[in-house]
């Protein structure tokens, strides 16, 4: 009896919460951003001084970033519209790396360079195939439109 009456009760709670008399659903509150995304597969990332360089639709734009990190609050300086994705800055020098990089914006087509200390280490070009999202599902915000790809060098 006590286990029905509990069934029941939560799922009251549930369509109190989530359900209204217009018969529409509830929306999440799940984010999501614009852009499009390269995670770099590299087999080491050796010290130096690191430029990632991304021409976007003829606007070059770069983020820089020296490996290994002086401390775990350093980061990447980047131009607006980039973000470099880094990690490892707690762990030993050996373990930290740039995972990938996020442009903010959809460009039609785009070209990411990556140096170490002036020396080109990989370069490719891309055609982003974006697909829109949305995380809350049919009618609720955000929309989202993104692409993603895999650099390896």
């Amino acid at each position: 009896m006590a286990n029905t009456f509990l069934a029941s009760l939560f799922a009251t709670i549930l369509c109190i919460s989530a359900c209204d008399s217009s018969g529409s659903h509830a929306c999440t509150l799940i984010g999501c951003e614009d852009g499009f995304g390269v995670a770099f597969d590299a087999r080491d990332w050796p010290g130096g001084d690191y430029v990632v360089t991304v021409d976007a639709d003829g606007q070059a734009r770069t983020c820089t970033v020296t490996l290994p990190y002086a401390t775990v609050e350093t980061g990447a300086t980047c131009s607006d519209g980039l973000r470099l994705d880094t990690s490892g800055s707690a762990l030993p020098a050996s373990e930290h790396e740039i995972l990938g990089l996020h442009v903010t914006d959809t460009p039609a087509s785009l070209t990411v360079t990556i140096t170490r200390d002036s020396v080109m280490l990989a370069t490719e070009s891309f055609t982003p195939s974006y697909i829109t999202t949305q995380p809350n599902g049919p009618g609720c915000e955000p929309v989202c439109t993104q692409a993603n790809a895999t650099m390896s060098f």
